[in-house]
């Protein structure tokens, strides 16, 4: 009635490979805009990194530690509200490729 382990093994990875790189990208958006955990675990300094061990600063954590600080209207406040509107592009681009990758043959993922 149903199919054993020489079937299932090499259709299985098959039918779940856009579940799989949906999951990878979305862990990455998710890496990407845990601001607090990034800031602490790379050191929140405002060098440039000269290896993959010393401590750096990304824009999350620029924006965590800089937003409370300035005035509005000011450049330094235009410069976050800057980095705000890049980190908004990233996550729409990390969408797009979600949608990309769970897009086949013209068959709907998603329930609307």
């Amino acid at each position: 009635m149903g199919g054993d382990g020489y079937i299932a093994y090499p259709i299985a990875p098959l039918v779940a490979r856009s579940g799989i790189f949906t999951a990878v990208v979305f862990g990455m958006a998710r890496a990407f805009g845990e601001a607090l955990a990034i800031q602490m675990v790379v050191g929140n300094s405002a060098v440039v990194p000269t290896s993959l061990t010393t401590p750096a600063s990304t824009l999350t954590s620029i924006l965590t530690m800089g937003i409370g600080n300035t005035v509005m209207g000011t450049v330094n406040n235009n410069v976050l509200w800057s980095l705000a509107l890049v980190l908004l592009l990233m996550s729409l681009a990390f969408n797009s490729v979600i949608k990309l990758i769970t897009k086949e043959r013209g068959k709907k993922n998603y329930a609307r």
